[in-house]
């Protein structure tokens, strides 16, 4: 992402949502629960975002990120309960780093590809994304494995755990720069409600994460609301942010002050029909 190819390089992916759990499948897993169930379920997504990220020392990245998205689901692969959805988006990340000796900007295409199989509450996401800067560029590959459990009053609990493979390299996938391995574990809490007539979604998660080779730890946090306009309308709006730490001596971990923190917004509209 911007901050890793200006002054971070340890988290390739952070900005990109490769390593969110939930972020891959932010296009299409919570309205595709709630539509009707036909044998092929298709949707086309709208992402914008935008970060800003500080490390210390006057240091800094903005970031504006504009994604499409385009999804197909086959419900009913093996029985009544399950379906298997395949994830295509590209996008492009505009960042700007400053810090006491100038600023820099940069201009981030990138484009990944999911394949998930839900199953009842137990589901099982891969994804795949690269991206590419001015001098640099990487690829990432991640693995999350969810259960949604439903609780009474439309409540509903999800933990997840997985890892993110990255490989850091020159500009055009030339010379191998370095790669990373990171494990996140977390949840999602959310519920469903009816106001003035539309179904909306409020939802909330927590990850925590290592990145291993690195003794680089760090949280993630996010606040959602969805909307459910028509049967083949939505959209959303998010708040989130992660905070990161290098490890200060064995056994402690100052995740309150991370070298690296990012706030940050994303608003997305979603069309399905089938």
């Amino acid at each position: 992402s911007g901050e890793s190819s200006d002054f971070n390089g340890r988290d390739l992916f952070a900005e990109q949502s490769i390593d969110n759990p939930f972020g891959a499948l932010a296009y299409a897993k919570a309205p595709a629960l709630v539509a009707a169930t036909p044998t092929w379920l298709y949707g086309a997504n709208l992402v914008g975002s935008a970060d800003h990220a500080t490390a210390g020392f006057g240091t800094g990245v903005n970031l504006q990120t504009v994604v499409g998205a385009f999804d197909v689901t086959k419900i009913g692969v093996f029985g009544a309960t399950d379906a298997l959805t395949f994830i295509g988006t590209g996008g492009n990340t505009w960042s700007r780093a400053t810090s006491p000796f100038g600023s820099s900007d940069d201009s981030i295409p990138s484009t990944s590809a999911t394949i998930s199989y839900m199953n009842g509450g137990f589901s099982i996401d891969a994804s795949i994304l690269a991206s590419w800067g001015q001098s640099w560029s990487g690829l990432g590959y991640t693995l999350n494995t969810q259960y949604r459990f439903d609780l009474p009053y439309s409540v509903w609990f999800e933990p997840t755990v997985g890892v993110t493979y990255a490989e850091g390299y020159s500009a055009n996938f030339g010379t191998k720069m370095g790669d990373t391995t990171e494990v996140h574990g977390g949840a999602r809490l959310g519920t469903e409600m009816t106001w003035m007539g539309y179904k909306v979604q409020p939802t909330v998660s927590a990850i925590a994460f290592g990145i291993v080779n690195q003794d680089l730890y760090g949280i993630r946090g996010s606040a959602k609301m969805n909307v459910i306009w028509t049967s083949n309308f939505s959209s959303y709006l998010e708040v989130h942010g992660t905070a990161t730490s290098q490890q200060q001596q064995p056994g402690f971990v100052a995740l309150a002050t991370g070298s690296m923190q990012t706030i940050g917004a994303q608003a997305g509209l979603r069309y399905t029909w089938n």
